[in-house]
């Protein structure tokens, strides 16, 4: 009996400490948006890829990486304004995201390319990624939406990196961009 009882409050405890991390408040400062701030935070990911897009080279592979990183934007934003959570929207989501991850680990020489500050950006989003969904330090959106910020920058310093180092042009055959000797 007494087991049964801690047991019983331990999934009590258990339920109080899920209730303080659910996601962001639903429809909390819009009537049209589930959750508002996490679906305005993706807006840089949509931004600059759209900005990167209109003014890359013609090379394929940037474009291709600005496309999946657009995506990205586009679908995680749908997933937090839509009023489907958690069911096929969180596979829209991570799609584009790991089709990313696939073409980084099919071209790995591109991580040679990344700066040190661009690591350090890279470093600084994956660690409010895990201090936000492992360790919940971070309040509730604020540690996601940090998340969504600080990544959308850090991925892009990280392709423009691979850009400005002419390693995707020389790779692949693209023309170089204005002001870049071969």
């Amino acid at each position: 009996r007494e087991r049964e009882r801690e047991r019983e409050r331990e999934r009590e405890r258990e339920r109080e400490r899920m209730k303080e991390r659910r996601p962001e408040s639903q429809y909390a400062v819009t009537p049209h948006i589930a959750e508002f701030w996490n679906t305005v935070s993706n807006f840089p990911f949509i931004f600059i890829g759209i900005v990167r897009l209109c003014t890359a080279s013609s090379c394929g592979e940037l474009r291709f990486l600005y496309q999946l990183y657009t995506a990205a934007g586009v679908c995680s934003a749908f997933h937090h304004a839509s009023p489907f959570r958690w069911r096929w929207t969180l596979l829209v989501d991570w799609i584009p995201i790991g089709l990313t991850v696939l073409q980084v680990f099919i071209r790995l020489d591109l991580l040679a390319t990344v700066s040190v500050v661009s690591w350090f950006k890279v470093s600084l989003a994956l660690g409010t990624l895990l201090v936000d969904h492992i360790l919940e330090f971070l309040p509730v959106p604020w540690g996601h939406v940090a998340w969504h910020v600080l990544a959308a920058l850090a991925v892009d310093a990280a392709y423009q990196d691979a850009c400005d180092m002419g390693h995707v042009r020389r790779s692949f055959g693209c023309l170089p961009a204005r002001g870049v000797a071969e």
